[in-house]
């Protein structure tokens, strides 16, 4: 396996997967089960722990690009769709990711259980996932709520000058 200069796997192509749709109607065997049979395609199918997105089979081959990006935050990926698919970003999903498609923020899914995918339309777009989680933000207020009291309170308690 291969990793980037911020420690993020790597394929050995170094390009998300765009996925074709996996059923999931009733009487379908349990995600395990269907992990485990000879003719899954994790590569053309992804396994969702709940209602999986409506895709579009197509042929042909999908175009996509991870942009290098020089902050570990943000990724970068651009990609040609020859119809409406799923692209997976073999990094795992975990709160305070962000999508946006084209900029305009779009729902993170979470295929296999684990990984950030999102729904993308035929043709070519610009997918950002960027990372900001809320417990940085709060912490951020707080701490700028902190440096504010104590210099209100440097001013009300300071004493005047003599001249």
């Amino acid at each position: 396996r291969l990793r980037d200069r911020h420690g993020r796997f790597l394929d050995a192509n170094r390009q998300p997967r765009g996925l074709g749709q996996l059923d999931h109607g009733g009487g379908q065997p349990a995600a395990g089960e269907v992990a485990q049979t000879v003719d899954f395609q994790p590569r053309r199918e992804a396994l969702f722990l709940s209602q999986p997105p409506a895709l579009e089979s197509c042929d042909g081959d999908d175009a996509v690009e991870l942009s290098e990006s020089r902050n570990p935050n943000r990724v970068h990926i651009n990609v040609k769709l020859n119809c409406r698919a799923l692209v997976i970003l073999s990094e795992t999903h975990f709160p305070g990711w962000r999508a946006r498609v084209d900029g305009k923020e779009t729902a993170i899914l979470a295929p296999f259980g684990a990984l950030r995918g999102v729904v993308v339309e035929k043709g070519e777009h610009h997918i950002e996932f960027s990372y900001l989680p809320n417990a940085a933000l709060i912490g951020a207020a707080l701490s700028a709520a902190g440096v504010l009291f104590v210099l209100w309170t440097y001013w009300r308690t300071r004493k005047p000058r003599s001249v």
